[in-house]
């Protein structure tokens, strides 16, 4: 994290550096209230088995994971501060249709 500038930052809106995009805080809570929202916000069929690439601005790895309207979760560390990456995956019971519109978002 860029720890030069933090103890001066006192813009509360961003909870991520505007220069590295890490977490500035502990998140926890939040990503906790993002997994409920996860799990009481089901996919529709069409989207149910289609995976994006991510990369995780916490941990910096890279991942394969299911797509969600919510939030993208980071394997690896649990975080939601998470970005599409360019990669593409061809994802079984996905219509063409489907996959068009998914590859105009990232």
């Amino acid at each position: 994290m860029c720890t030069d500038w933090v103890s001066n930052y006192d813009n509360k809106s961003n909870y991520y550096c505007p220069t590295c995009a890490e977490s500035l805080f502990d998140m926890k809570q939040a990503w906790k209230i993002l997994d409920q929202e996860v799990a009481n916000t089901p996919m529709p069929d069409e989207y149910k088995d289609y995976h994006v690439a991510i990369l995780c601005r916490d941990c910096h790895q890279k991942n394969k994971v299911l797509f969600h309207v919510i939030g993208l979760k980071c394997p690896k560390c649990g975080s939601y501060n998470t970005c599409r990456s360019g990669e593409r995956y061809e994802t079984n019971n996905v219509t063409p249709q489907i996959q068009r519109q998914m590859s105009d978002v990232v």
